[in-house]
């Protein structure tokens, strides 16, 4: 993998100039991370980091099913599954934990 805009891949730029230049998804993204950082049950930043890294990957396959069926074999599917697979979602939900915090 090369780094594309000081993101890890292409991929996890991409994912995460979405999520944050579109308000709707912004705010319910950064409603996610405010959830998980106020969790006093969180003993350290690297359960918060992989609880919302989960959540992000979820929320975003979701959101991408709605338009596509990730669950089938076609084209746009296997293109959008492999892609997928690049993002790093810990570096996109610690941005979004840096702006909670």
């Amino acid at each position: 993998m090369s780094e594309y805009n000081g993101w890890r891949n292409r991929e996890t730029w991409c994912v995460n100039l979405h999520l944050n230049n579109d308000e709707g998804l912004y705010l319910h993204c950064y409603e996610m991370a405010q959830e998980i950082a106020g969790r006093d049950w969180y003993d350290n930043n690297e359960r918060k980091v992989s609880t919302l890294a989960a959540e992000l990957e979820e929320f975003t396959a979701d959101m991408i099913g709605e338009k596509v069926d990730i669950g089938q074999a076609g084209l746009e599917a296997d293109i959008l599954k492999h892609a997928l697979r690049k993002v790093d979602w810990t570096e996109i939900a610690k941005g979004f934990l840096e702006g909670v915090e």
